[in-house]
Order: C-alpha cells, then structure tokens, then sequence
C-alpha cells in the first residue's frame, strides 16, 4: 500500500494519523551483517532516520492516530 492508500483506508476509524517507515534497505545482500563495523553503522543509522521520511521505500509502516 501506499502512504495515501492507508490514509484512505484508516481514516474512518483514526484522526490525527502520523506514518511512519522504519528502515529503508540497502540494495546488497546481507548487508545488515556488516551493520556493527564504525563506518558503515552511520550508513545504517541514517537509513533508519530516511526510513521515517519516507515511509514508501521503507520495509515496514507505522500507523498513529487517535481513535474516533
């Protein structure tokens, strides 16, 4: 789903509804294994940080929002 497709889809149960993603992978396979060597952990850091901007590229979505 997209970002406005969730929108849509939640909007008649929630206000206020914030997404978010969480993390935006890198196109190298198992990369996440290097993740703990000092320069590419910024890499990864920063890709978390992009993950919340852009929640269509991210692996996973986080919905908020307020009940109705």
């Amino acid at each position: 789903y997209t970002e406005k497709e969730l929108r849509e889809i939640f909007s008649q149960y929630l206000d206020d509804i914030k997404i978010y993603g969480y993390y935006i992978p890198l196109p190298i396979p198992k990369a996440e294994h290097f993740s703990n060597i000092w320069p590419i952990r910024n890499i990864f850091y920063w890709l978390i940080r992009a993950g919340k901007k852009y929640p269509n590229m991210s692996t996973g979505i986080l919905i908020r929002g307020r009940k109705k």
